[in-house]
């Protein structure tokens, strides 16, 4: 299921659905009192949603998944004016069905009004629905609750600065400043990123693309064709098959 948080995001909301129309229909909101039309809009295009009062960024994007998420296997979640790249929208089936990884994670870039970019630190966009993988921090949140984690490199998501009320975001930079000064709790066990570490030794890196069939034919090579599943294995291409011709 596809879920945004909003707050007055009418304008973006018809591009965001737009670009997942071709993974699902599953689509939901969960609003923090909107005044512009969102609800409305929302509502008219089949959209579920949602309400509730904001506190923090984490359990605000922790109650949508209990809210609307209820028995979605996989949820993807961005904010209302990110895009997600096309390559990646068209191999989110691809991703899903690997039992190797709960969480995906790529790049995000800021483009500016006046089109300049800005690389941001990356964040999740997909993962598994399981009770234990939840959001922490209050803001610059970080997905928690498995390390079965791959980060899509040829993947991007782009958050267009333009699809802002310059009013809403000086309100939002003001919210980020006091929620950034409420007490952190330890995530060092988790193979989460920040500016202090865009990357993490525990992120699996992949490239995805075309489906790619690994073809190992073989005859009384039992340990050597473990050793060659194991090589594919290795490899940071996905998706793949392996496909074992035993004589």
């Amino acid at each position: 299921k596809v879920i945004a948080l909003t707050n007055n995001e009418k304008d973006a909301l018809p591009g965001f659905f737009e670009q997942f129309k071709s993974v699902t229909m599953h689509f939901g909101i969960l609003d923090s009192g909107s005044t512009d039309g969102t609800l409305e809009w929302a509502k008219a295009n089949n959209i579920e949603v949602a309400s509730r009062d904001f506190d923090r960024f984490d359990s605000q994007r922790n109650a949508s998944i209990e809210l609307l998420g209820r028995d979605a296997e996989w949820i993807l979640q961005l904010d209302p004016d990110e895009r997600l790249d096309p390559h990646t929208i068209r191999h989110i089936a691809d991703l899903v069905r690997s039992e190797e990884f709960d969480i995906y994670l790529t790049h995000l870039v800021a483009i500016n009004r006046d089109g300049t970019e800005k690389e941001w630190v990356g964040k999740p966009f997909l993962w598994r629905n399981k009770p234990e993988i939840r959001w922490a921090l209050p803001v610059h949140e970080k997905l928690i609750g498995s390390h079965r984690q791959a980060w899509v490199k040829n993947g991007c998501i782009e958050h267009h600065i333009a699809l802002h009320s310059h009013e809403r975001r000086a309100k939002s930079e003001s919210h980020y400043i006091d929620l950034a000064h409420l007490p952190r709790q330890d995530l060092s066990q988790w193979p989460i990123i920040d500016y202090e570490h865009p990357m993490h030794p525990g992120l699996k890196q992949i490239n995805i693309g075309p489906l790619i069939s690994v073809i190992i034919p073989t005859y009384k090579r039992g340990m050597l064709r473990v050793k060659a599943e194991e090589s594919v294995r290795q490899q940071d291409y996905r998706p793949f098959e392996v496909i074992v011709v035993g004589d």
